[in-house]
């Protein structure tokens, strides 16, 4: 996806050092990448994400979530 000009984020309530592993294996780039996130952080850095905008363009924000936890953030 990166290599298509996505940016992709890893937003995650995991412990740092498995978040950490898991985004230097994929190359995403520390500035993308959340730890020990609460559902609210998630809403939160998504939001964000749709706050900011390229060529005035609003942007795409896909999301993965793997819990119930993740609802939050879905809405």
């Amino acid at each position: 996806m990166q290599k298509r000009g996505v940016s992709v984020h890893v937003v995650s309530g995991d412990d740092d050092g498995a978040v950490q592993s898991l985004a230097s294996k994929l190359s995403i780039p520390g500035r993308n990448v959340r730890s020990r996130s609460s559902p609210a952080d998630k809403k939160d850095y998504i939001q964000t994400l749709l706050a900011t905008s390229i060529d005035r363009k609003k942007p795409v924000v896909v999301f993965c979530g793997d819990g119930t936890n993740d609802a939050v953030a879905l809405a």
